[in-house]
């Protein structure tokens, strides 16, 4: 998608990260995310609480993270290696850039099983 022309150019800013953010939500458990940050402060909200308070994080992580993929200029990503310890998995790989302008760097991610599905953590 990052890649696809008809999503390039400062024009296309609110499209691609639109349909981008469709993709996040579809593959990210925020609720469980929520859950996970919160911790035990999870368990003193309401459902409306709880409610508001995902929305506002996966925005906030949106945000975050959206601003950098008008910077994307065909970086990959090939994942290096992986284990697994019980309910956790944790994924590693490594991003190369293509233009003297990105730099490689090691990435990790930590995959935990949960009762819906599977959620992420740092």
């Amino acid at each position: 998608m990052l890649g696809d022309p008809a999503f390039k150019g400062d024009e296309q800013v609110g499209p691609r990260r639109q349909a981008v953010r469709r993709v996040t939500d579809e593959l990210i458990d925020w609720d469980e995310m929520g859950r996970r940050t919160l911790g035990a402060h999870w368990q003193t909200l309401g459902e409306n609480e709880r409610r508001a308070f995902v929305a506002l994080f996966s925005e906030l992580l949106n945000r975050a993270y959206l601003r950098n993929l008008d910077r994307y200029e065909g970086e990959k990503i090939v994942v290096t290696g992986d284990s697994v310890d019980g309910d956790r998995a944790v994924v590693q790989a490594k991003s190369s850039g293509t233009t003297a302008r990105a730099c490689p760097s090691t990435l990790r991610w930590c995959v935990m099983a949960s009762a819906g599905g599977c959620g992420t953590s740092g």
